[in-house]
């Protein structure tokens, strides 16, 4: 067991990951994507509609966004995008750099962060991440060296060197903060190396240090991929603006319709609210 898990001395000074040679951002597209449902009283719903988008393939953060209000589809468009299993007819085209690819390929090569993070609370950072990397890096490809080399690259970027040797914890025992649970969770997905990483609402509830923190470290992956990837795509609802800055893309959704697609600089313009000035969408 302790040969699985690896020794854990001085995890606070773990070095940080070193630089990876630059790779090409992917690019993927969506074309005219719908989702229908069938509800409980036998009456069809539509949760998507023709939507249209793209993440990736440009200069810039890397960080690229779905926004709008609740329900309008931004999980929904994040469950179809990464090939996970959803309810109902859906239609259209998923490409990535400019090829069609299949819902088994999507999962294999993208990562998925949900909004509510699993994570066993009994066991350490460095445990649960080593676990992980055993689980889901091939022993074909991979020696037990790389996989420790590996988890200890992926603590540095996620900023756990502090709390390593910490205990997760759960509503029984105390552990981490909700903002270092999250970087876990993102953590366990940028073990295997996806190729885009989708997130769903990682700033939701978290105080706005935090979430600022999870969003800068997101477009850090971005802009200089190292062991994570280079294009990143998250729903956020109701973001500061400091972490809209933040952003280089958004599309607006809003009862499963695509508003806006444009540069983050130009999808929220000024303008009047109940006699005030405000960004539409943001909060301050």
């Amino acid at each position: 067991m302790m040969a699985l898990l690896g020794e854990q001395p001085h995890l606070a000074a773990l070095p940080l990951a070193a630089a990876a040679s630059p790779r090409p951002r992917p690019k993927l597209s969506w074309h005219f994507v719908r989702c229908d449902v069938r509800q409980w009283d036998g009456r069809a719903k539509t949760l998507l509609l023709d939507v249209c988008g793209v993440a990736g393939g440009a200069s810039g953060t890397g960080l690229f966004a779905l926004m709008g209000p609740s329900g309008s589809g931004k999980s929904t468009l994040l469950d179809v995008l990464s090939g996970r299993s959803v309810r109902g007819h859906v239609t259209g085209s998923i490409r990535l750099d400019g090829v069609v690819t299949t819902e088994a390929t999507r999962r294999s090569i993208f990562g998925y962060v949900l909004q509510e993070e699993v994570l066993p609370g009994t066991q350490t950072v460095w445990e649960y991440l080593l676990f992980h990397a055993s689980l889901r890096l091939p022993s074909s490809t991979t020696t037990p060296a790389n996989r420790v080399r590996r988890v200890r690259d992926t603590v540095a970027a996620m900023r756990l060197q502090r709390v390593a040797a910490s205990v997760i914890g759960d509503v029984f025992v105390r552990g981490l903060s909700g903002g270092e649970r999250r970087r876990l969770a993102i953590g366990a997905e940028l073990l295997a190396a996806p190729r885009l990483l989708l997130l769903d609402e990682p700033t939701t509830g978290l105080d706005s240090a935090s979430a600022g923190a999870i969003v800068d470290l997101l477009a850090a992956l971005g802009r200089e991929g190292g062991v994570g990837p280079s294009t990143v795509l998250v729903s956020l609802h109701q973001p500061s603006l400091r972490i809209f800055r933040t952003l280089e893309r958004v599309l607006l959704l809003c009862d499963g319709r695509a508003v806006r697609f444009s540069s983050a600089s130009l999808s929220l313009p000024l303008c009047p609210v109940r006699g005030k000035t405000r960004w539409v969408g943001c909060r301050f």
